[in-house]
């Protein structure tokens, strides 16, 4: 059986150990689909999994695991988008429900 190399090792364990850094560190919110959150959790996974994928994937090609950095990165960031624009929608809606009432509000005597 052939053991991983060293620089494999390394690199799996610097990934998981950013990944684990930046999920303690950054300061999370109470709501959980807020932009920032989401963002945090998505770097947070985003070093995590690929770090668990090199380090236990035997005999893995490059550019299969590349590719599932990558899938998972772009996966990760629709859902931070996704995120961005229900955030967006809901000020915008905010903003018209409190224009409309303020309209409302002028023009009664």
């Amino acid at each position: 059986m052939k053991t991983p190399s060293i620089v494999k090792v390394v690199i799996a364990s610097i990934l998981i150990a950013a990944g684990m850094i930046w999920s303690i560190m950054f300061p999370k919110t109470r709501e959980i689909l807020r932009p920032d959150f989401v963002a945090s959790v998505a770097v947070g996974i985003g070093l995590v999994v690929p770090g668990v994928l090199i380090l236990f994937l035997k005999r893995a090609r490059v550019l299969p695991i590349v590719l599932s950095i990558l899938l998972l990165w772009s996966l990760l960031m629709n859902v931070f988008f996704v995120c961005w624009v229900r955030q967006f929608v809901e000020v915008f809606h905010e903003e018209v429900r409190s224009n409309s009432i303020s309209q409302t509000d002028s023009r009664t005597p």
